[in-house]
């Protein structure tokens, strides 16, 4: 078998384990008595809106190889972000259920467990109304690693840490952000008003948005002036409402001076980050023709037409599912002068879409899916979840565009209960990488051929089914 074959057949069974990680491991015995479990905050006083941290952490620890941390914040508090201070640990986006918080992380591999005293998870928090405030760590599931494998204990810990909340402050500094009316769409600059609540008047400096650009009937303009620092730092932030165009030439002169320089088109909860790399290319420089030096790069970001979404609808039917978002379409094209247009579909590598998401995410269950044109389908790509100012952010890659939404799945097989591969495997349905046969079963002590392991990889990885290969080599393995 090729070390290509490895590495990928090694991916998909480490993003197995962390999906079977995270459902738990509630068949395994119980005995790690020895470790305790302890939440600080890094502040006995904080105003309303500022952020502020709690760490969790272990002592008496013995080869504790994985960990999975349940917190409840009281009203008002939300989560911004989480971290994982576990040493080589891998973890997956936390789960928030109302005022619930699970994370958790996990080694692989023959990594060595974890003993004495180590910090686990360090939470960033803010609260939006003041007054005194309880955190509590209502539990730790800690699995250690053994001889014979792996063995979790649930710890009940009850530990509450109170904090006082003061009021913020008026905020009236917010409206600054009048300011943003130097730039031609500097009217945004009026979301300083915001500011008259508490110490989120610094949302005021939104008022900087003034310097987007020109804009033409919701066209923002890509200028020079709006690179800069930008450039340097790799990421060139463009609010638009829902088009962008840049000369084709100012794009491939950022591109030169940062090689790995991506601009973010952000357009209201949806962001797309285009990578300036993939405008270097020989060929798209000869299908523009001569014209090439002057063609503008347009990237366009909106709701998918109404044949599309009823289309997209009754496809999430027959999964058993609904669109949880109106699909967003995406769409790159350049065109030069005299109206020739060249699109751009197809990248090297994985490009991420964003949605800031208003609704609660269970990670094991939901799915980014795009919609396949070629064959009227709606089909999965990898997909991440993180939280981002106390809400949840879905991350849609591809090397590709179309328009992208998300589904929840809750599949189960007949023939899986009680199988020590249940978890993981319903995970796995769950993101339509495995399917199982059409009476509802998995048969999951069956042989796995060469070819449903390629299907399973092309689903996984969002590759494109009609380009892929069907033969395979056979190779013959002898020992020396």
């Amino acid at each position: 078998m090729s070390k290509t074959w490895i590495r990928l057949g090694t991916a998909l069974l480490l993003a197995g384990s962390l999906l079977w990680f995270h459902n738990g491991l509630d068949n395994v015995a119980a005995e790690d008595q020895s470790s305790a479990f302890t939440m600080k905050s890094d502040v006995s006083t904080v105003k309303a809106i500022e952020q502020f941290h709690v760490t969790i952490e272990g002592s008496g620890l013995s080869e504790m190889y994985a960990y999975d941390v349940t917190l409840e914040l009281p009203q008002g508090m939300t989560l911004v972000d989480a971290e994982d201070l576990l040493p080589g640990g891998l973890s997956v986006a936390p789960v928030v259920k109302g005022n619930t918080i699970r994370y958790g992380s996990t080694k692989s591999g023959n990594a060595d467990g974890e003993n004495g005293t180590q910090a686990l998870s360090r939470f960033k928090l803010k609260s939006s109304t003041s007054g005194s405030a309880s955190i509590k760590l209502i539990s730790v599931k800690s699995i250690k690693k053994t001889t014979t494998g792996l063995v979790s204990t649930i710890h009940t810990i009850q530990q509450t840490v109170q904090l006082t909340i003061t009021a913020g402050n008026n905020g009236n500094n917010g409206n600054n952000g009048n300011n943003g009316n130097n730039g031609n769409n500097g009217n945004n600059g009026n979301n300083g008003n915001s500011g008259n609540s508490g110490n989120s008047g610094n949302s005021g400096n939104n008022g900087n948005s003034g310097n987007s650009g020109n804009s033409d009937f919701g066209t923002t303009i890509v200028t020079e002036e709006m690179g800069g620092s930008q450039v340097r730092s790799g990421r060139i932030v463009i609010p638009a409402v829902d088009r962008v165009q840049a000369p084709l030439e100012l794009l491939q002169s950022w591109s030169s001076q940062n090689t790995s320089a991506v601009m973010v088109v952000v357009v209201g909860k949806a962001t797309y980050s285009f990578p300036l790399s993939e405008l270097s290319s020989a060929a798209l420089r000869h299908a523009l023709g001569e014209q090439a030096d002057e063609a503008v790069l347009t990237i366009n970001i909106t709701e998918a037409n109404e044949e599309l979404v009823n289309k997209a609808e009754q496809e999430a039917a027959k999964l058993g599912t609904t669109l949880l978002i109106k699909p967003i379409d995406f769409e790159v094209f350049a065109e030069t002068p005299n109206g020739d247009k060249v699109p751009l579909t197809k990248f090297a590598g994985y490009v991420p879409r964003t949605f800031e998401l208003d609704f609660d995410v269970e990670p094991e269950n939901m799915v980014g899916v795009y919609w396949n044109e070629a064959t009227g389908e709606l089909l999965p790509v990898p997909t991440a979840f993180r939280v981002v100012n106390g809400k949840y952010v879905a991350e849609l890659y591809r090397k590709g565009n179309s328009a992208y939404s998300l589904i929840r799945l809750d599949k189960h097989f007949t023939d899986l209960n009680g199988h020590w591969s249940q978890p993981l495997v319903e995970s796995m349905a769950n993101k339509l990488i495995v399917k199982g046969t059409p009476d509802q079963r998995f048969e999951p002590d069956k042989a796995v051929t060469r070819a449903e392991f390629a299907a399973m990889l092309v689903r996984a990885l969002s590759l494109d089914e009609a380009g892929a290969k069907t033969s395979f080599y056979r190779y013959k393995w002898t020992m020396a």
